[in-house]
């Protein structure tokens, strides 16, 4: 499905990688083309600043060159507002993502505290339109490469999950049912009333109680028909994904539900909020 985004032209440029050795077997080959693949993503994080924003990066081989599109992203604009109904034209083999940032160690037990890394990293993801992904971090002391084909799982994450739909590829099925996301809605519409100062009983949550779609896909199809504004997912948006994610995307629109519900019980007699609870224990 193509969006009314306008698009910013692609620069060019030229490199050139090793083909697969002569006479290799269809398996030397396979192993051969993702050994190229990650050379190529090696040498965009090796070009990249680390002060730099991230870089949309297409790909395509043309005999022994690979030829290299790249769009640098605009400071107000995050890459994803140039991925999302987007179709990557089929003259193009791969589509990735270069970037920098800095790493975060998560704590290694809860209530610890995260520890940030000196320095910035570079990172590049890469998808190819067999399916096959890779990835590559350099965090300045060492590099990180993670290939991934037809016998493992594809990459994950915001920007895996678009890059592979701009390439007309499904992503991971979702790894959770779609009362989940139902039950955050719930919350988040009791809690609104709440905040706005208006009393709140059972009566009212009961009230507020969103019907349940019969699958993901039935979620997806509504939404993309303009209901379910609470899943912060344009109609185009929600239409040119596919379940998976969608689900994913549906999930990071909310704010822990923990958190929620603690703060609604202050607002609330607790036995507004045991309906909500219980969606949650049971909701999956």
């Amino acid at each position: 499905m193509s969006s009314s985004r306008s698009r910013r032209p692609l620069t060019l440029v030229d490199t050139r990688v090793a083909p697969p050795a002569e006479g290799a077997t269809p398996t030397e080959g396979a192993m051969a083309a993702d050994d190229a693949l990650v050379r190529v993503a090696e040498i965009l994080v090796a070009a990249h600043d680390a002060a730099a924003g991230p870089t949309l990066v297409r790909i395509a081989r043309d005999g022994d060159d690979v030829r290299l599109a790249l769009l640098p992203v605009p400071d107000d604009l995050d890459p994803l507002d140039l991925l999302m109904c987007s179709d990557t034209p089929r003259e193009w083999e791969a589509l990735g993502l270069v970037f920098s940032g800095r790493l975060v160690d998560l704590p290694d037990a809860p209530g610890g505290a995260a520890r940030r890394r000196p320095g910035r990293s570079v990172g590049a993801v890469l998808v190819l339109r067999d399916g096959r992904s890779v990835s590559v971090l350099d965090d300045g002391s060492d590099v990180r490469r993670i290939s991934a084909n037809g016998d493992h799982a594809p990459l994950e994450g915001r920007f895996a999950d678009a890059l592979r739909r701009s390439l007309g590829l499904a992503t991971t099925p979702p790894s959770f049912g779609v009362g989940a996301v139902i039950a955050r809605v719930w919350l988040h519409r009791v809690h609104a009333v709440a905040v706005d100062g208006r009393p709140v009983d059972v009566d009212v949550v009961a009230a507020l109680r969103p019907p349940m779609p019969r699958s993901w896909s039935d979620l997806r199809l509504q939404c993309a028909d303009g209901a379910w504004s609470e899943l912060w997912c344009d109609p185009d948006v929600a239409a040119w994904m596919d379940d998976g994610m969608f689900s994913r995307w549906c999930l990071g629109a909310f704010p822990d539900p923990v958190e929620v519900l603690v703060d609604l019980t202050e607002l609330a007699a607790p036995s507004a909020a045991e309906p909500l609870a219980e969606a949650f224990a049971t909701w999956r």
